[in-house]
């Protein structure tokens, strides 16, 4: 049975500008409240241990607001749940040329050097058998869905999803 729950932070002034946040600690200037409460029935149903989230501002956050609402055994701010850098095109808008561009730019955090840290990831706390939230972003779910052939591929802010720890 899938246990854990993967939720995309909250919304920002980036995400609803459609530009490239990574590793710039934006703050969440709004919540969507129905896919909250969506969230909140998931996390109701199975009842996670523990809360995990990215360092970054919006995701500890977005984690507030369940640490008001849950009990969990721990939290952990956890560095390798960090959006992947951009580089150079943070900050910028989400065309189909940046999105291009920023492939072979080496100012972006390169795809294997991403995924391998998404595997560590995985490896880490897939180990633990115990029920996770996660609280991150939407490069690193996408990378991650990838991994572990997650049916949802993509998140909005405020989403969430379920997942299994197992790669295929």
């Amino acid at each position: 049975m899938i246990r854990n729950i993967y939720i995309r932070h909250g919304i920002t002034l980036y995400s609803q500008q459609n530009k490239f946040a990574g590793r710039r600690d934006i703050p969440v200037v709004e919540f969507d409240m129905q896919m909250f409460n969506d969230s909140l029935k998931l996390i109701e149903s199975h009842k996670p241990n523990i809360l995990i989230h990215s360092p970054l501002l919006r995701a500890k956050q977005t984690s507030q607001l369940y640490i008001e609402r849950f009990i969990f055994d721990e939290v952990v701010s956890e560095p390798l749940l960090l959006e992947r850098d951009f580089g150079v095109f943070e900050g910028q808008l989400k065309t189909p040329e940046n999105r291009n561009a920023m492939e072979e730019h080496p100012s972006v955090e390169c795809d294997i050097t991403f995924i391998e840290r998404v595997v560590s990831f995985l490896d880490k706390y897939g180990a633990l058998d115990i029920n996770v939230l996660v609280v991150g972003h939407s490069a690193f779910f996408r990378k991650l869905s990838e991994l572990t052939n997650t049916d949802k591929r993509k998140l909005s802010c405020c989403e969430s999803s379920c997942f299994d720890f197992k790669r295929t």
